[in-house]
């Protein structure tokens, strides 16, 4: 992890969460730096933790699949946070209202150098628009049964694993709401920011997409939007 900067933060907007009962998973990847000392000053507030080396943060994600006992689930990066104590209990609420749904989403926020920047979300989820529009995990809560179904997320790709389950649940016939509502704040500093994902992000899309698809459905619409 070696977040601790951050990782203080991330776990404060956690603790103040005022849905009930909220199920606390921590996994750590063997910091060195002082991020297990902050961790143990919020040990009231986290249910399961564990600090070992992984190989990466899609095996840490799937641990805490493993760990987790709840039916809805959020991943929260050490460098990311919520936005306001209500997010989880307003997301839940609307599972409650519609049990049929899958997935509940809505806006994040983009931890630019100047300042952050809103990213909205699409208003609905298909093939189509998954071509051209990035949906970010940390805008998501997702029924475990999406996330079992798939074995997790697959520890091949090191930076597009969850663009690849997304796909996939897709193709599954997911049922997804957005909901116009800020959800978490996004550091663009992990290796998701770093840009050197082009050649995963191309096989994703080599396994989804025909080359008609992606110039019609991505290249396309960004080549009428630059003139």
């Amino acid at each position: 992890m070696n977040a601790a900067e951050s990782l203080e933060r991330a776990l404060r907007s956690v603790c103040e969460q005022t849905h009930q009962p909220l199920q606390y998973v921590v996994i750590d990847g063997g910091s060195t730096d002082d991020s297990l000392s902050i961790i143990e000053r919020y040990q009231e507030c986290i249910d399961y933790f564990v600090s070992e080396p992984d190989d990466g943060i899609y095996q840490a994600m799937n641990k805490g699949i493993q760990a987790a006992t709840g039916d809805i689930l959020f991943f929260l990066n050490a460098d990311d946070r919520f936005c306001d104590p209500q997010v989880v209990a307003d997301m839940a609420a609307v599972f409650s209202r519609t049990p049929s749904l899958d997935w509940v989403y809505g806006d994040v926020w983009l931890e630019e150098t100047d300042g952050p920047i809103r990213a909205v979300q699409p208003k609905s989820i298909n093939r189509r628009i998954l071509a051209r529009w990035m949906v970010r995990h940390q805008s998501l809560f997702a029924r475990k049964q999406t996330l079992t179904r798939t074995d997790g997320f697959c520890e091949d790709y090191r930076v597009v694993s969850d663009f690849d389950w997304i796909m996939t649940n897709t193709l599954l016939g997911v049922q997804s709401r957005y909901v116009r509502r800020d959800v978490a704040y996004v550091c663009l500093d992990g290796v998701s920011g770093s840009g050197n994902y082009g050649h995963e992000k191309r096989m994703v899309f080599d396994k989804y997409y025909t080359p008609l698809e992606r110039f019609f459905w991505r290249t396309l619409p960004r080549l009428i939007k630059w003139r």
